[in-house]
């Protein structure tokens, strides 16, 4: 069986949709890891005009923006994995 999400980032002509895990036993830690890694995905498309994702959700736009973030507000994001 298929590990279930903690997010996802839901993307259609007129809207970008975060979902957040219901049956996760959050920690302030993790919900925030996971809200700014799905609010990651949510910039790359609206801001940079990034493409619905399907094969590679995790392409080179997003590890760019996950890196700036890191860099400027050390968030650790990518050292937790989601």
């Amino acid at each position: 069986m298929a590990k279930k999400p903690y997010g996802s980032c839901h993307v259609d002509k007129k809207r970008c949709e975060i979902w957040i895990s219901k049956y996760v036993k959050w920690t302030d830690e993790t919900l925030k890891n996971v809200l700014i890694h799905e609010m990651i995905h949510q910039y790359v498309y609206e801001v940079l005009h990034g493409c619905k994702y399907t094969l590679f959700p995790h392409g080179i736009r997003f590890y760019y923006v996950r890196w700036r973030l890191n860099n400027k507000y050390d968030l650790g994001i990518d050292k937790i994995p989601i």
